[in-house]
């Protein structure tokens, strides 16, 4: 792995970029990733990265490299960096999620790992187990996960802009929930699902349809929903939306 910092002139808060050069830890396409370095002045100053949610600082940029490193190859799981993370707000807490193939793990601090081809389970499987095991919560009540995706170039935190989703309709069926976000450039949306990366460019708001039926087809197709439109978007954040 290599890290070198960049200067940025006329930026003073973020007075610097680390470049990261992933070689061989990790099997990720994109291994060249650029992380905003912060500058805060309080008394003492102080700088800082967020790799995928998760914060380092130090009183020099050069500290701040060599912990930069350090959490990375802690957070590369089975050659990968995170595609999600699932946060406790109120415990805060964050659990780095994983895709291989057809298959979503998350991970837990000295305990069991959580897979399923479905997100939406292995967020129901790995909340279940933190709110039981009183990790997550308080007595009597419990503390749902929310999602985020990794930024792969930045590897900062990105909200969704909406969701598609499919209840289960039986016993047997699983649900189906899929976050949405744009793209890095901006000029498509796009979302995991069916074993593959189903994107559609922004087209004036119809994108929302236009991802809506491919990602149902693939599924169809895939034999994880039996009409199309099963599926729906959901929880469309009105600040990007409106």
């Amino acid at each position: 792995m290599k890290i070198y910092l960049e200067q940025n002139s006329g930026n003073p808060a973020t007075p610097y970029t680390a470049n990261i050069e992933i070689t061989t830890a990790s099997i990720d396409l994109n291994t060249k990733f650029k992380v905003p370095i912060s500058q805060r002045v309080n008394g003492k100053t102080k700088y800082s990265g967020n790799i995928c949610g998760f914060a380092v600082e130090g009183d020099h940029p050069d500290v701040v490299v060599s912990l930069i490193e350090k959490l990375i190859l802690q957070l590369v799981n089975m050659a990968r960096l995170p595609t999600y993370v699932f946060i406790a707000r109120r415990s805060r807490k964050m659990f780095p999620v994983y895709t291989v193939e057809d298959q979503v793990f998350a991970t837990t601090p000295g305990g069991p790992i959580f897979k399923h081809v479905e997100l939406a389970k292995v967020r129901e499987y790995l909340a279940d187990y933190l709110n039981t095991t009183g990790q997550l919560g308080v007595p009597g009540k419990s503390e749902k996960l929310h999602v985020r995706g990794v930024h792969r170039e930045t590897l900062a935190l990105i909200r969704p802009i909406f969701y598609l989703k499919k209840r289960p309709l039986s016993a047997t069926d699983d649900e189906f929930w899929a976050p949405v976000f744009t793209s890095r450039d901006g000029y498509s949306i796009y979302t995991y699902a069916a074993s593959g990366r189903r994107e559609v460019d922004i087209d004036n708001g119809y994108e929302v349809f236009w991802l809506r039926n491919q990602v149902a087809q693939a599924l169809v197709a895939d034999k994880r929903m039996s009409q199309n439109h099963d599926l729906r978007p959901d929880r469309l954040l009105p600040e990007y939306w409106e």
